[in-house]
């Protein structure tokens, strides 16, 4: 994995501190795991750790947290984003490649926050954005999720192949947004 932080000592220890620490984090029999520090997690519940897992995990540890759920059964694999039921993967547990494209595939949320951070991952993961612009209000950004996601949730999931669906602080974000719209009336 290449170097992509900055060029300060302390970046650097921390950066060589991460990749030292084991890719997969193996949690209790039982366990439900869920995304944290905004990435998603992608779990594999099997007997044992696969190789294409593993690979898979050592490639791209800094963009998931990659869990490891001992179970007996059938393996399987999801990708968990906060706030959003877990999303199961359809191939083979033991392919790196297949599980790091379903990674790239689903690295995003189905319903997610377009803030700064998330405006160019959005606009260049290869689908369309739908962008609801709500009135945020007093309640705030994560009073507005919670309302609307169960709506937007669903029609992200009938259009989850080729469009994100994402909502957006219009209050703190006013001025970009409006440089892009012009003056809106929410919802829009």
């Amino acid at each position: 994995t290449n170097y992509d932080s900055s060029r300060t000592a302390n970046a650097i220890t921390e950066w060589v501190k991460f990749m030292l620490e084991p890719a997969i984090i193996e949690m209790s029999p039982g366990s439900t795991p869920t995304a944290e520090d905004g990435k998603p997690a992608l779990v594999l519940y099997a007997d044992a750790i696969s190789a294409g897992f593993e690979e898979a995990a050592r490639a791209n540890r800094r963009k998931a947290s990659w869990k490891f759920v001992p179970s007996s059964g059938q393996s399987k694999m999801v990708i968990v984003h906060a706030n959003e039921d877990p999303f199961e993967f359809s191939g083979s547990t033991e392919d790196a490649e297949e599980i790091t494209n379903f990674l790239k595939d689903n690295l995003l949320p189905m319903f997610g926050n377009l803030d700064g951070d998330t405006f160019e991952k959005y606009v260049t993961a290869g689908k369309g954005v739908v962008w609801s612009l709500l009135p945020i209000g007093e309640a705030g950004l994560d009073a507005i999720q919670t309302k609307y996601r169960p709506i937007m949730g669903e029609v992200a999931k009938k259009f989850r192949d080729k469009f994100f669906v994402t909502y957006t602080d219009v209050v703190k974000l006013k001025e970009p947004v409006e440089k892009m719209f012009g003056p809106i009336k929410y919802p829009a």
